[in-house]
C-alpha cells in the first residue's frame, strides 16, 4: 500500500499540527465499504414453521442466538495503541472490562461524548479520507458463544451487526473474517467456515472514526460502539436470500396485486434437484392465497430470481389512518423436508406524483410531521423497543403523521412500528458531508472517489427497507451539497424502485429530486413558490425550528398550507431533546449538551441539540399541544347559530368519533352533550346546531362554546375517549360587569413622612414609597401579602430563550433589560377623589430620554388596587422592540394556589396559544415551571380574565384584566431564566426554587417565534414594536375562604376614576 505524508489540523482536541508517516489503511480509503460482507437484503428471520414466521417473534426462532450482553472491552486511545493480537484465543484479557452490547462507549465510562452541528467533531480543517491517527479511539470487543452441533449439519451460520460506528474489523476463533463501515446498516458475514461445534470466540476492533465519517456529520452527538442488535442466525443450505414485495392497485383500487420477487440461493456444493418455493398470504391471521412455485433445480453455488404475482380482490388499503397489513409467509421446501420459513407485514398502497401532487391511494396527502433522531437520555444512539413505542404512541396522540428518520436509516423495529400503527415515513439514507460545505469544488457530493460510497448507503438501505408500506418516500440523505453522485444516485434509486419519490434537500430544484423540499423556508417563500410554474409538491424536510421555548406562529404556516393544494406539509425539527441525563456533585439529575464534556478545548455547538417536541425522557414540551391542535384533522367553522364540522381525514368518518359539546358562563360549564351518531365521509362536512335557551341570556357574561371530537372505541395505540380536535368560540354575549357602591367601603385614613405614602382601611394597609414610587408593603388583615416590598415593578425584559439568543435579540433590546432598573422617579403626585377612593400618580424617565413610563395607583376603600401603566416613547429615537411590557411583583411562597380564567392549562404564548384553551384551571405555582433542558423564559398564560394566588386558608390575592392579560407565577425570578449570552452552559440545576412568588402581569411579550433558531425575528403581528402602550389592572384582596372568586372579579366597585 502507498504510504503517504499528511498533516492533520486537530484544533477541536487542541493538537497541535503534526506529520506522520501512514499506511493508508481500510477505514481510510472510500474505495473500501466492506470486506468479505454479504450483501443486503430485507429485514426478516428465519423459522422452523408456519406459526413461527406467523407470530415472527425472532428471539423464539431455534435459527436465532442473540449476542447481546456483556462483552469484554478495552479502550485504545489510538490505532497504534490497540492490543493488536487480541483476537487471539491466547491473547490474555484477565485486566479488560465488562462493558453492553449495544452501547456507545463514550456513555459507559470510555472517552467523550462530543456533539457539533455542522463540522467535523476532529477537525475544522477536513483533508478526506484522512482521520485522525495520533487520537481516533478503538474500542476492542471480546466474547465467548456456544455453537450447536446442529447449527452446522448442512446450514450456514450467519451474523449480524445492526450498526456499528465507524468501522470495524470481525475475527472468529482467532481468524480475519472481515470488515465494514457505514454506521446505521446492517454488517453480515458468513461464519461458517470458521465456526467449530461448542465454544467459540468473537472479536471486533472498532473505530471511532474512519473515512465513513466523513458521511456522518450529522446534527447529533458523535459516539460510537456497537449501536444495534448482534446475533446469529442459522440458514440451510438452499435458502431464501433475499425477497421484495410490491404491491400494484387497480385505478378505482378494486383490486390489488401482490408482486413477489424471491431471491433463493444455494450456498453449497450440492445439487437440488426437486424444490419448492410456497407463498401464503394472510389477512387477521387468516390464509387467503397460497401459491406453489414447484421444480426448482439448483446447481452448486447458484442463485435464482422468482417471481410471483397474484390478484387480491377488494384489498384494505394501507395509510397512516388504516394501517391496514397483510402478511406474506414463505416456504422453502425440498422434496417433503421444510427447510425454512420467513415472513413480513405488507401493506397495499400506491405513491406517485401526479398534477404537482404526492398521492397515496390517489388522494393528496398531507404530511404532518416531525424529523426524529434516535436517542435516549442514558443510552444515546442504543433505542429501546419500549421506547420507539412511545414516540409512536405519543405521535398518533398528537396528531402527527409522518416522520422523517433523520438523517439515516432507522433500528429495523421503527419501520415494524410505523407499519403496524400508521406513520408515513421518508426513509433517509445516512450521509451527510456537511462539515465539507457546499462548494462543487470541495462537496463529497460531486467528488467521484466518493461517488461508489454514496451509492452503496443509499442501495443498502433501499435493499434492507424495501418491504415497508410506511416508507412512502426516499432520501439521498441530507446537507452533503450536490453534484453528480446525487445524480447518479437518484438515477439508480429510480431505477431500483420506480415506485416511490425521491427527495434530497440540496438538489434545490434540479430533477435529481421530485420533491422541492427546502429548509426553513418563510410564509412569503411558500406562497411565491406556489405562485410560479412548477411541476413538483412543495413539502418542507425541516421547518418550525423547536429550540427549548419555541414553535411561534405554527398555524401561519398551516393556514397557508391548508390553502394550497402544492403545499403538502412538512417536518418540524424536531422530535426528542438530544440531552444526555447526568448526576452533579450534590446527587443532583440533569440534561447534558454540547461542551459538558470534556475539556474547553473540546468542539462543541452547545445546547443546539436541545430542539425537541418531548423532553429526552419523553414527558411533552407545551409547544406539543400546539402542534395537536394546528395538526387537527377535523376543523370547525362557525355559521350563523351553527357549525361546520370538516371531515378532513382521508379515510375516517365522522361516526368513528363521539362529540362532546358545552356552553361556558365565564369559564365555568353551564350546557353541555353529547352527540354519537354524526356521519361524514372524509372530505365531507356535518352541520351541529348550537343549543339555545333563555339561560344564554343573561347581561354581563361572557358565554364560550366549546366542542370536542374523541374517539368512540380504542384505534390502535390511541384509546377511547381520547381527544382528536377540539375548537371554541365565542357566542353572543352582553358582556360587562356588575358594580358596588363605594359608600358600602370603609374610609380610608391617609398618612405620609418623608419616606412614605401609608393607606390605611378598616381590614387593610398599603405602604408607598416616595423615592421609588412603588408599592413596598400590603397588609390585609394584618398579613402581608408582598416579599420584601417588592410590589408591582415596570418590567421590560424576559429570560432569553434561544430563539430570541439567536436573532440576536439579547445585544438588539439589551436597552430593556435594565431599563427598569435605571428609571428615575421624576414626579409622584396624589389626589383624593373621596374618602373611600385615592390616586397616585408616579411619572418615570427612561434612560437616555427614551421615553416615561407612567403609573396610576388608584386605592379603594375595601382595599382593592387598581394599577394603570403608560408607555411613552420618544419617536426621535431609536430602540428596539420591547421583549416584554408589563409589571412584576413577589409575593409570600404561602400563596401557590393559583386558579386563573384564561387560556391553559399548559404555558401559552401570543404567537403560540392555537393549542390552549379558554377555561378555569387550578395549579400551584411550583407546578408552573417548565424545565427547559437550558432555563429560559417560561410559565406564560395568555388571554386571561383573572388569576388568583390564596394560601391554605383560601386567603390572598385576585389579579383583574381590563379586560385581559398575560401572566406568570412561579418560584423563581427572572435573573434564574436570563443569561448575557450563552457562552456558558446552564442547567436546571444551576437555579433553585426561591423563597417566594415571582408574579408577572404582563399586557403582552413579543412571540417566541420558531421559523428557526440562529436568524428569523417573532412575526411582525407577534412583537411588541417601540411604541405607546397602556393597559390596566386591578388587584382584589381575598380577605377569607368565604370570597367568591366569581363575584369578586364580575361586581367591580363604581368608581369615578377611569380605567
Amino acid at each position: 500500500m502507498k504510504t503517504k505524508l499528511i498533516f492533520f489540523l486537530l484544533s477541536a482536541f487542541s493538537f497541535h499540527s503534526l506529520a506522520q508517516t501512514i499506511v493508508k489503511p481500510d477505514w481510510g480509503n472510500p474505495q473500501i465499504i466492506g470486506l468479505n460482507k454479504e450483501a443486503p437484503h430485507a429485514t426478516f428471520y428465519s423459522y422452523s414453521n408456519k406459526q413461527q414466521a406467523l407470530d415472527n417473534i425472532k428471539l423464539d426462532s431455534p435459527n436465532h442466538q442473540n449476542l447481546n450482553g456483556k462483552w469484554l472491552f478495552k479502550w485504545s486511545e489510538n490505532p497504534s495503541l490497540r492490543p493488536k493480537d487480541f483476537y487471539k484465543t491466547e491473547y490474555s484479557k484477565k485486566d479488560w472490562d465488562s462493558i453492553s452490547v449495544p452501547g456507545n462507549w463514550e456513555l459507559l465510562g470510555y472517552d467523550i461524548p462530543i456533539y457539533v452541528n455542522q463540522p467535523y467533531e476532529w477537525t475544522k480543517n477536513p483533508q478526506p479520507p484522512f482521520v485522525p491517527t495520533n487520537y481516533n479511539p478503538v474500542g476492542s470487543y471480546f466474547r465467548e458463544f456456544d455453537i450447536d452441533s446442529t447449527w452446522l449439519n448442512r446450514r450456514n451460520v450467519f451474523i449480524h451487526f445492526g450498526a456499528v460506528k465507524s468501522a470495524f474489523y470481525l475475527w472468529i476463533n482467532g481468524l480475519k473474517v472481515g470488515y465494514s463501515q457505514g454506521s446505521k446498516l446492517p454488517a453480515e458475514f458468513d461464519i461458517t467456515p470458521y465456526l467449530k461445534p461448542g465454544k467459540n470466540t468473537l472479536a471486533a476492533e472498532v473505530y471511532r472514526w474512519s473515512d465513513g465519517s466523513y458521511l456522518e456529520c450529522q446534527d447529533f452527538w458523535r459516539i460510537s460502539g456497537i449501536e444495534r442488535d448482534v446475533y446469529l442466525s442459522t440458514r440451510p443450505k438452499l435458502y431464501i436470500r433475499d425477497f421484495e414485495v410490491r404491491t400494484s392497485l387497480n385505478d378505482d383500487f378494486s383490486e390489488g396485486y401482490v408482486h413477489l420477487k424471491i431471491q433463493v440461493e444455494n450456498r453449497s456444493d450440492s445439487y437440488f434437484k426437486e424444490s419448492t418455493v410456497v407463498f401464503r398470504l394472510y389477512k387477521d391471521g387468516k390464509q387467503i392465497k397460497k401459491t406453489y412455485i414447484n421444480g426448482q433445480k439448483f446447481k452448486p453455488q447458484e442463485s435464482k430470481e422468482l417471481l410471483i404475482s397474484r390478484k387480491i380482490p377488494f384489498p384494505d388499503l394501507w395509510s397512516a389512518e388504516k394501517p391496514n397489513l397483510y402478511t406474506v409467509v414463505l416456504e422453502m421446501r425440498f422434496s417433503t423436508k421444510l427447510f425454512e420459513t420467513v415472513s413480513t407485514k405488507i401493506g397495499f398502497r400506491e405513491v406517485e406524483i401526479k398534477d404537482s401532487q404526492l398521492l397515496v391511494n390517489g388522494i393528496p396527502v398531507l404530511l404532518k410531521g416531525v424529523n426524529r433522531h434516535e436517542h435516549e437520555e442514558i443510552t444515546g444512539h442504543v433505542i429501546s423497543k419500549a421506547s420507539m413505542l412511545k414516540d409512536i404512541e405519543l405521535m398518533k396522540q398528537f396528531n402527527i403523521n409522518a416522520v422523517r428518520t433523520s438523517h439515516y436509516p432507522n433500528d429495523p423495529y421503527w419501520y415494524e412500528l410505523c407499519d403496524k400503527y400508521g406513520i408515513y415515513l421518508i426513509d433517509e439514507a445516512n450521509i451527510e458531508s456537511h462539515g465539507m460545505g457546499y462548494d462543487l469544488d470541495k462537496t463529497l457530493g460531486n467528488n467521484p472517489d466518493w461517488e461508489y460510497a454514496h451509492l452503496d448507503r443509499i442501495s443498502r438501505m433501499m435493499a434492507r427497507d424495501k418491504n415497508h408500506p410506511s416508507i412512502i418516500i426516499w432520501s439521498m440523505g441530507n446537507e452533503a451539497g450536490f453534484g453528480t453522485n446525487f445524480k447518479q444516485a437518484s438515477l439508480m434509486m429510480h431505477q431500483l424502485d420506480p415506485y416511490k419519490p425521491v427527495h434530497y434537500e440540496r438538489a434545490l430544484k434540479d430533477s435529481a429530486t421530485d420533491i422541492y423540499c427546502p429548509m426553513y423556508p418563510s410564509i412569503s417563500h411558500l406562497e411565491e413558490y406556489v405562485a410560479q410554474d412548477h411541476y413538483r409538491p412543495l413539502i418542507m424536510c425541516e421547518y418550525a425550528h423547536a429550540m427549548g421555548n419555541s414553535t411561534g406562529n405554527l398555524q401561519e404556516y398551516w393556514d397557508v398550507i391548508e390553502r394550497e393544494p402544492h403545499l403538502q406539509g412538512g417536518f418540524i425539527w424536531d422530535w426528542v431533546d438530544q440531552g444526555l441525563l447526568q448526576t452533579n456533585e450534590e446527587g443532583e439529575k440533569y440534561y447534558a449538551y454540547g461542551g459538558d464534556f470534556g475539556t474547553d478545548t473540546i468542539a462543541s455547538d452547545g445546547n443546539f441539540c436541545i430542539n425537541g417536541l418531548v423532553f429526552p425522557n419523553r414527558d411533552i414540551h407545551p409547544a406539543l399541544w400546539e402542534v395537536k391542535k394546528v395538526y387537527e384533522y377535523l376543523k370547525f367553522k362557525k355559521l350563523g347559530n351553527a357549525i361546520r364540522i370538516y371531515n378532513n381525514y382521508n379515510y375516517r368518518n365522522l361516526s368513528e368519533f363521539v362529540f362532546h359539546w358545552s356552553i361556558m358562563q365565564d369559564g365555568h360549564r353551564i350546557m353541555h352533550g353529547d352527540i354519537d351518531d354524526f356521519s361524514a365521509a372524509p372530505q365531507d362536512s356535518v352541520i351541529f346546531k348550537i343549543p339555545h335557551n333563555e339561560s344564554l341570556n343573561e347581561q354581563n357574561v361572557e358565554y364560550t362554546l366549546t366542542i370536542s371530537a374523541v374517539e368512540k372505541e380504542d384505534n390502535g395505540l390511541v384509546k377511547k375517549g381520547h381527544e382528536v380536535a377540539w375548537e371554541q368560540f365565542d357566542l353572543p354575549s352582553m358582556r360587562g360587569f356588575s358594580y358596588s357602591k363605594l359608600s358600602s367601603f370603609g374610609k380610608i385614613e391617609v398618612s405620609e413622612d418623608e419616606h412614605r405614602l401609608l393607606y390605611v382601611g378598616d381590614d387593610f394597609q398599603m405602604e408607598f414609597s416616595k423615592e421609588t414610587g412603588l408599592l413596598e408593603s400590603w397588609l390585609i388583615n394584618d398579613a402581608e401579602l408582598l416579599h420584601k416590598n417588592k410590589g408591582p415593578k415596570p418590567s421590560f425584559w424576559r429570560g432569553m430563550t434561544d430563539n430570541d439568543f439567536g436573532n440576536g435579540f439579547q445585544k438588539r433590546a439589551a436597552y430593556w433589560k435594565t431599563a427598569n432598573e435605571k428609571m428615575r422617579l421624576s414626579s409622584l403626585k396624589t389626589k383624593s377623589i373621596s374618602d373611600r377612593e385615592m390616586e397616585i400618580q408616579c411619572q418615570f424617565s427612561l434612560p437616555d430620554s427614551v421615553g416615561k413610563v407612567q403609573v396610576r395607583y388608584t386605592i379603594l376603600g375595601n382595599g382593592e388596587l387598581y394599577i394603570q401603566q403608560n408607555l411613552y416613547l420618544n419617536k426621535s429615537k431609536e430602540i428596539a422592540e420591547l421583549p416584554r411590557l408589563g409589571m412584576s411583583m413577589e409575593l409570600l411562597p404561602e400563596y401557590e394556589n393559583l386558579q386563573w380564567y384564561g387560556r391553559g392549562p399548559h404555558e401559552n404564548y401570543w404567537d403560540r396559544k392555537t393549542g390552549a384553551k379558554i377555561g378555569i384551571y387550578q395549579s400551584t405555582t411550583p407546578e408552573q415551571y417548565t424545565p427547559y433542558i437550558r432555563p429560559q423564559e417560561n410559565a406564560n398564560h395568555c388571554d386571561t380574565r383573572w388569576m388568583s394566588l390564596q394560601n391554605a386558608q383560601q386567603k390572598g390575592l385576585l389579579i383583574v384584566g381590563f379586560p385581559n392579560f398575560d401572566f406568570s407565577a412561579q418560584n423563581y425570578d427572572l435573573q434564574d431564566f436570563d443569561q448575557v449570552s450563552k457562552e456558558q452552559n446552564k442547567h436546571t440545576t444551576d437555579i433553585q426554587q426561591k423563597d417566594f412568588i415571582t408574579v408577572d402581569i404582563d399586557y403582552r411579550q413579543t412571540g417566541v417565534a420558531g421559523d428557526d433558531s440562529w436568524w428569523s425575528r417573532a412575526h411582525e403581528e407577534y412583537t411588541l414594536y417601540p411604541k405607546n402602550y397602556s393597559y390596566s389592572y386591578r388587584l382584589v384582596p381575598i380577605k377569607s375562604e368565604k370570597d367568591d372568586l366569581k363575584t369578586l372579579f364580575k361586581i367591580r366597585p363604581l368608581i369615578k376614576t377611569n380605567f
